[in-house]
């Protein structure tokens, strides 16, 4: 047993990559030294033994990202933020039979971390960040950029209720009680 995680252990210190091992509930079982820098953030962590998110909606759908990893054996991948202006890309697979802790089947979590800067929002990218429709995405964008929805609604061509109702869908999507919320999140969430 000691054998096999030293093994673990050397492997993991000799990958150039931020990667970790984490149990079907998320419990941490190994991190390499990038991932550990990751994990320093003040959004994005391990604590007492278990990923963490400082968001509750967000660490609930990414423990349930790895459960579903480790029960369905099919890759999942989701960007979470992590700090202001940064993301973090999150690879979700099985690990093989050698990656097993006490037998039990892990998730091996690959994680890449980008800065958005003063980048543009990119609508596919809140899209799937926050899991929401490419037209509430692209909303979402125009008010990070400062538009209002009366600009919006004219450049896109769409009534002025209808984006109204796509910020109300966001507020509630993205457990919003105002606008400057909404784009403080998407802010967070660009990468």
């Amino acid at each position: 047993m000691y054998s096999h995680l030293a093994n673990l252990e050397e492997a993991f210190s000799s990958f150039d990559e931020a990667i970790c091992l984490v149990g079907p509930t998320g419990a941490v079982m190994r991190v390499s030294p990038l991932a550990r820098e990751i994990f320093a953030g003040p959004m994005f962590a391990e604590r007492h033994g278990t990923i963490w998110h400082a968001d509750p909606p967000m660490r609930a759908m990414l423990l349930q990202s790895v459960a579903m990893t480790c029960q369905t054996g099919v890759r999942q991948s989701m960007t979470i933020p992590a700090e202001t202006g940064v993301t973090v890309t999150v690879d979700m697979v099985v690990g093989g039979p050698s990656l097993r802790v006490a037998g039990e089947r892990c998730v091996l979590m690959r994680m890449q971390r980008r800065n958005s800067g003063d980048t543009q929002p990119d609508p596919d990218h809140l899209a799937a960040v926050f899991r929401i429709t490419p037209a509430e995405a692209r909303v979402l964008a125009a008010l990070v950029t400062g538009q209002t929805a009366a600009a919006y609604a004219a450049s896109a061509g769409v009534s002025v209720n209808t984006v109204r109702k796509q910020i109300a869908m966001l507020m509630a999507k993205m457990q919003c009680n105002r606008q400057s919320e909404l784009v403080r999140k998407a802010i967070l969430g660009q990468g």
